[in-house]
């Protein structure tokens, strides 16, 4: 394999792969069509239209559906070995950008391993297995956009599809952007115009539960009314860089134009599925600007020092600094707790604490010499999207430990719960403990607030 230095710091370097991965991914793409076409009967639909979105929204199901990887990237990341490259994580700096640093909730920037697509300029192109789930996942939300607004402002779906990406990278969305897009589409650009689009474009972002439904928003916005508000309000899809600046502390330019060749993809694919299912071939949409070395992403001041501490080998402890208080019931304890580590990789999270667990004073039920210190080690696998499931292990020592029995002062503990990420790197977390020593259940909810 070949190596090739990356742009910045000069001596870090990839290892590129040995083969063109084109052939494949036409592979995977076609038999997903060719799947979703197979499940429905043309003769059931009274247009081609209905027909074409709804094997696009199939496609999507068998693609494009992910938390947080899409299944289009994970078969990529499966791929023989050849046909893959990869970063070198011992030395790339952004190895050293952990969540903490980006002041937010979503998961760090992943060096995804790296597959060469040519282009429909005969050039080759290094690109990171992520690119595969914006061309079949965000640009999928693309068209939702697009098909949603098109019913109710004929014309200007593509513009507020197109300022989603901009929007969710981390982009402000100017007056020209607009005017270009209406002066291109033959449209009405006079300045009040203008300036009512930006408007509702900014509201749509915002407000709209068209944007918050999209993936991967969490599924439970269809569920209780508080979690719905805290979804809408406090988190989700339509949060300014949610995608970028917000929560990696990267704009990456490539990933939008990513976005848009996955939207011209399933205009495509809506257009004439059979076609595609023969014919489909990644090279008519890759270009050069797939591949951020060539089309270079702008970092945030934070990631930008965390860039230079790694060139110049000052790599900060990845202990943090916080505070995790929860009240648990049945029977009543109040717990405090300090995080010392955390760490994240995709979809998995580790993560330590050490804290102090005592009853509430109105709780008789109780004695103080229950009171205990415990430490704990949590896995959590995030299941849906921003927001995740987790599963911890705790392991507590009370007072009992000073008396003739202190096996009775050793407390195994099992928890698991929901947790919603909101407002930098805070959390409300809901959910259950059981006391293996005790066979005790607690129900928890608590608050958890980080800093680096």
């Amino acid at each position: 394999m070949s190596e090739v230095e990356l742009n910045s710091p000069p001596e870090f370097i990839r290892t590129l792969p040995e083969a063109i991965a084109n052939d494949e991914i036409n592979r995977i793409i076609r038999s997903a069509i060719g799947e979703a076409i197979s499940m429905e009967n043309r003769d059931n639909y009274s247009s081609a239209l209905e027909y074409g979105q709804t094997i696009a929204e199939k496609f999507y199901e068998l693609l494009g559906r992910g938390a947080i990887a899409a299944h289009l990237e994970e078969l990529a990341e499966e791929l023989p070995p050849n046909y893959l490259g990869q970063s070198d994580v011992y030395k790339t700096a952004l190895q050293y950008v952990d969540r903490i640093d980006y002041q937010s909730y979503a998961h760090p920037a992943v060096l995804s391993p790296l597959i060469a697509l040519t282009g429909r300029d005969g050039g080759t192109y290094f690109v990171g297995t992520d690119k595969m789930a914006h061309f079949v996942q965000q640009s999928y939300d693309y068209y939702f956009i697009y098909r949603t607004v098109e019913e109710n402002h004929p014309g200007l779906g593509e513009l507020y599809a197109r300022c989603w990406g901009l929007w969710s990278e981390g982009i402000e969305i100017t007056d020209n952007y607009i005017i270009e897009y209406l002066v291109s589409h033959n449209l009405p650009s006079d300045p009040q115009r203008v300036q009512e689009i930006r408007e509702d474009i900014i509201t749509f972002m915002e407000d709209s539960d068209t944007v918050m439904y999209l993936n991967p928003n969490p599924a439970f916005v269809n569920g209780w009314v508080v979690f719905r508000w805290l979804a809408h309000n406090l988190i989700g899809t339509h949060q300014f860089g949610v995608y970028g600046l917000s929560t990696t502390g990267i704009i990456s330019y490539s990933d939008i134009a990513v976005n848009e060749a996955g939207f011209t993809f399933y205009l495509n694919l809506i257009s004439n599925p059979e076609d595609m299912a023969e014919n489909f071939d990644i090279t008519d949409y890759v270009t050069a600007d797939w591949d951020e070395e060539i089309l270079r992403s702008v970092f945030s001041p934070v990631v930008e020092e965390r860039i230079e501490e790694a060139k110049g080998n000052d790599i900060k402890s990845p202990f943090v600094y916080g505070i995790e208080m929860h009240i648990a019931g049945l029977p009543w304890t109040f717990s405090l707790s300090i995080p010392l580590l955390y760490y994240m990789w995709r979809d998995l999270e580790w993560r330590c604490r050490l804290g102090t667990s005592m009853p509430l004073e109105f709780n008789k039920n109780v004695l103080a010499s229950e009171s205990m210190g415990y430490t704990s080690i949590d896995m959590a696998m995030r299941i849906s999207g921003l927001n995740f499931w987790y599963l911890g292990a705790a392991f507590g020592l009370s007072g009992a430990i000073l008396s003739d029995e202190p096996i009775n002062g050793f407390h195994p503990i099992i928890e698991i719960g929901y947790e919603v990420m909101f407002l930098g790197w805070t959390s409300l977390r809901a959910g259950f403990m059981f006391d293996i020593n005790d066979y005790t259940p607690f129900f928890i909810v608590g608050i958890m607030r980080m800093w680096r």
